[in-house]
């Protein structure tokens, strides 16, 4: 290892040597130039002493770097005129060779120019004096000898390959001897020159050689043992010089080469070949991949991901395909992508072993693990259950990313708890389209349960490692989260209240159904504020919850008329008070919902703004069941229009006592609501009752509705010192 290093290092020296000479030499010239030009006998006597290599301080400074500027604009040029005729020419030009050798070995067999047995001999012939000569200028022409060598190898490759495939002058054995050999002496060579031309010329040029000569014979077994051998010699390159232009372009051409196979001419029979070799083209990739970066140590960058994850995504399609033809049943496709978690599960671990130090190359290799196991669900499972499994493999990686070294694999949750809802929404369609009359007991709401669980646990660990400075996409899933767990919980009990009452076969179903659903989601707010204010006392929650119960008001109100005709059931076919009851469960939870957001109102646990909401909520909600108990029981006493004459005296009398609490309290907010009810039931009167009422109650209501709003007056002035006082 040590003479190895000694001599990279005086090849190193040598090539510096050179380039030392060449800069001594362009100085030298440049001086001449700058005498040349000078008209000045001072100037010239100036430049005399600096015949030397190096440029001294003698020259003036200005005058210099005027001539200087001058004199390197031809240096651009010479400097692009070298890369092409040193460089780039004879790339070109070997390359080109070889192909011409193919195209014209090809030509001269189909036209009988040439037997087959004189073209390979003379073949070898050409390609042995390409070597000789690279060789022979190896010392003086480095890069040239690079190209030649290179050229020389693709050329055995070449003759090798027809002589075996196309003619059989040699056997299997000696025929894949010599490629063999030919593979190691493109090795020593690319590694001997460290030129990554000899690399891509003399193994990935091979790749085309086949398709020049192609009969049609279809002989793939032995195309695909001949790319193999190739790819066989880029790994060992690869793991001593990670030269990523071979990589890419071995990677390209043996896919693309594979995926037409595929094809155009893949049959049933040929799944074993197909898959063996395909296997083989991705272990030889992965294996030339993770050799230099784990044996030298080497830093991991954004094209290695890239190259990582073609390899394994290109493999996985041409399998999954191999697989799909050849086998009618899904487990076959999910056991080949387990398989494939499997292979990433356990580099990853070699990878922890032998490297403990490349925790991005680790956590990238185990990311495809989970990738592919998340894969293996859709696959090997129907409909329901691929939720259950997506989620609890979220779990699992949020379990895993509690430390500051796991946080990757809590930000790859993020896409499963994602992925989780969306299955969540497919499966809440199915349950609600669903003919299934078993109530709880069925698969859709089991998916529903443990989907939350595993959501709880999920925000129960995100709340234990919650890091203060965490990236935008975290703190959305911090919020997304928890709501994703609520919304799951509610509906999937919701689906259950809606198909009970959908299979009941009671004649008041639906008008059952719409309010038992707004007594569960009343009862769910609830409970959610009391979790809220006496175990998380969160802000933010208390916020949502809010909102929930401000979204929930208009759902309230419309079931007025499902309450209105239970009434008239009751009345017109079904006297038992059973059919009754069924409003005062709904007014209980109405009860239970305020009950647990006063606690945060009078502990000041919310804003200003929503505590004025939440009284004028609570007054109008009071207002509201006031109302329609009143239009229920004279309905049951059999007193006609009762909407008109007792309603309006029943706001009237309201809007008294709001204004009563606004003063005793100091509400403004209260005071003004009174004088718009007082407003409300004006209009009411004249718009409304006074067309179908008859003398006697339009006087009674008058009457009343004039001294409530005098009682109110009263209030006013009786209270107004205190007000000013308490305003001041």
């Amino acid at each position: 290892m040590e003479d190895r290093r000694i001599e990279e290092l005086k090849e190193k020296l040598d090539r510096l040597v050179t380039q030392q000479h060449q800069m001594s030499k362009e100085i030298r010239d440049l001086q001449v130039s700058i005498d040349s030009l000078s008209n000045s006998p001072e100037k010239q006597e100036k430049t005399s002493y600096n015949s030397a290599p190096v440029l001294t301080s003698s020259v003036p400074k200005k005058e210099f770097n005027t001539e200087s500027t001058k004199a390197s604009k031809p240096k651009v040029k010479r400097d692009l005129e070298q890369f092409i005729g040193e460089n780039l020419i004879s790339k070109l030009g070997i390359l080109i060779t070889v192909i011409g050798v193919g195209i014209g070995s090809k030509f001269a067999f189909d036209n009988n120019m040439i037997n087959p047995l004189t073209r390979i001999i003379l073949g070898y012939v050409v390609s042995l004096g390409l070597l000789g000569t690279a060789l022979f200028l190896k010392k003086k022409y480095t890069s040239f000898s690079a190209v030649l060598l290179s050229g020389s190898l693709a050329i055995m490759y070449l003759l090798t390959f027809s002589a075996y495939s196309f003619y059989d002058f040699i056997g299997k054995g000696p025929s894949f001897g010599i490629m063999v050999f030919l593979t190691i002496a493109t090795v020593y060579a690319a590694l001997k020159y460290d030129r990554p031309i000899i690399g891509l010329l003399g193994l990935v040029g091979s790749y085309a050689i086949p398709f020049l000569l192609s009969d049609g014979s279809g002989q793939v077994l032995y195309l695909l043992i001949y790319m193999a051998i190739i790819n066989a010699g880029i790994l060992v390159v690869s793991i001593k010089k990670y030269w990523q232009s071979l990589y890419y372009a071995a990677l390209i051409f043996t896919w693309i080469i594979f995926t037409v196979w595929f094809i155009d001419q893949y049959s049933h029979d040929d799944f074993a070949v197909g898959i063996t070799f395909a296997s083989l083209f991705y272990i030889l990739f992965y294996a030339a991949f993770l050799g230099n970066k784990i044996l030298y140590k080497k830093a991991f960058s954004r094209e290695d991901i890239f190259l990582l994850l073609s390899n394994s995504l290109i493999f996985y399609a041409l399998g999954f395909a191999l697989f799909n033809k050849r086998f009618d049943e899904d487990y076959a496709l999910g056991a080949f992508t387990f398989m494939n978690s499997l292979v990433h599960l356990l580099v990853a671990l070699l990878v922890k072993r032998l490297d403990k130090d490349n925790e991005p190359l680790f956590r990238l290799i185990i990311g495809l693990a989970i990738v592919y196991i998340t894969l293996t669900i859709p696959v090997l499972f129907e409909g329901t259950w691929i939720t259950v499994l997506w989620i609890g493999e979220a779990v699992a990686l949020t379990w895993a990313g509690q430390n500051k070294e796991g946080l990757a694999y809590k930000r790859m949750s993020y896409a499963l708890i994602l992925l989780t809802f969306l299955s969540l929404l497919t499966v809440w369609e199915s349950r609600s389209h669903s003919t299934t009359a078993s109530i709880i007991a069925n698969k859709y709401f089991l998916v529903s349960i443990l989907s939350s669980i595993g959501l709880a646990i999920i925000n129960w660990l995100n709340q234990k490692s919650h890091v203060s400075n965490a990236k935008w996409y975290e703190r959305v899933m911090y919020f997304v989260t928890p709501g994703i767990f609520i919304l799951s919980v509610y509906v999937g009990l919701l689906l259950e209240i809606n198909a009970f009452w959908d299979h009941s076969g009671h004649p008041m179903d639906y008008e059952l159904k719409k309010i038992w659903i707004m007594t569960y989601s009343l009862c769910f707010i609830s409970t959610l504020g009391f979790i809220s204010y006496y175990k998380i006392r969160n802000e933010q929650l208390a916020n949502v919850i809010f909102a929930l119960i401000f979204l929930t008001v208009p759902y309230l109100l419309n079931t007025t008329l499902s309450l209105n005709h239970l009434r008239t059931y009751y009345l017109e076919r079904d006297s038992s008070m059973m059919i009754l009851s069924h409003r005062y469960v709904l007014f209980l939870s109405i009860a239970a919902v305020i009950i647990s957001i006063k606690p945060f109102v009078t502990n000041g646990l919310i804003k200003d703004k929503l505590k004025v909401a939440f009284d004028l909520l609570l007054l109008c909600t009071i207002l509201w069941i006031s109302s329609i108990e009143l239009i229920h029981w004279l309905d049951l006493g059999g007193f006609k229009s009762s909407d008109k004459l007792a309603l309006s005296i029943l706001w009237g009398a309201s809007a008294l006592v709001w204004v009563g609490i606004g003063f005793r309290h100091l509400k403004k907010h209260i005071r003004v609501a009174a004088i718009s009810l007082f407003g409300i039931a004006l209009l009411k009167l004249f718009f409304y009752d006074i067309p179908h009422l008859n003398m006697l109650s339009k006087t009674i209501v008058f009457i009343l509705l004039g001294v409530l709003m005098l009682g109110a007056s009263y209030l006013y002035n009786r209270f107004k010192q205190n007000l000013e006082k308490a305003e001041d």
